[in-house]
């Protein structure tokens, strides 16, 4: 899921992401953000962050 994660906040360089990702082929789809994509990197990123004790977001 880390991999996923980095290379999903390597990707948005224009600060925008797709809302969906098609873990079948690997590519990106569905309409440019709603505030609901943002907010999901954000709560991942904090997940992630949780299972590493001492980091923090």
């Amino acid at each position: 899921m880390k991999e996923i994660l980095d290379t999903l906040c390597q990707s948005g360089n224009v600060q925008i992401f797709n809302e969906m990702y098609d873990t079948r082929t690997g590519g990106w789809r569905g309409n440019m953000p709603l505030g609901l994509s943002h907010l999901s990197l954000i709560c991942a990123a904090n997940a992630l962050a949780c299972d590493n004790p001492g980091h923090r977001i």
